[in-house]
């Protein structure tokens, strides 16, 4: 599983999460201002809903064509502190 990884700019920073699910990296822009304004208890959450472009036809038991979503924690400093990916509206709570 390779490293999550962020890339600051001065109005925005790309946030690079891994997908278990896609078994890849998802690229993520997020504004600055966005998660300044949304920090609640230290820590905001970039939820994105996506599909694998290119899952694997072959196999029944990749899933990863299907919609998911992929949640991004990251702190004041705009650094990845945790992602959570899953089917479905929200994370049921055994995820939790």
């Amino acid at each position: 599983m390779p490293e999550n990884k962020v890339k600051k700019y001065f109005r925005l920073i790309e946030a690079w999460a891994w997908c278990p699910i896609c078994e890849d990296m998802i690229a993520v822009n997020i504004d600055k201002k966005e998660i300044i304004d949304s920090l609640q208890i230290g820590i905001y959450t970039k939820e994105y809903r996506h599909s694998n472009p290119s899952p694997d036809f072959e196999d029944p038991d990749d899933l990863s064509g299907q919609e998911h979503t992929i949640y991004i924690y990251i702190n004041e400093n705009y650094d990845i502190t945790g992602v959570k990916v899953f089917f479905g509206e929200e994370p049921s709570t055994e995820e939790v």
